[in-house]
């Protein structure tokens, strides 16, 4: 849901038609541009996250959490300790 919601967004480059010097170009390539580079930020993410906890241990390590939402923190925890979680 998160991911999905992540999106939202990437259409506001229609606002900027007006400024633009050829819009029917810009815009375009610069909604196709986000849409892609949000794209593989999730999925470089996610990865990092799998290897993070070990592609093994993964599905268990979630399972085990009464909150799922604190994985990522748990990870930040191990990796770059307390004070930059």
């Amino acid at each position: 849901l998160f991911c999905f919601a992540a999106f939202i967004g990437f259409e506001a480059t229609t606002i900027y038609a007006e400024e633009a010097r050829d819009p029917k170009v810009t815009i375009p390539r610069a909604t196709y541009f986000s849409v892609i580079l949000i794209g593989l930020f999730y999925m470089v993410t996610a990865w990092l996250m799998a290897v993070g906890a070990g592609v093994d241990k993964l599905l268990p390590a979630l399972q085990g959490l009464q909150d799922p939402t604190t994985f990522l923190f748990g990870l930040s925890d191990r990796y770059a300790g307390t004070p930059l979680t």
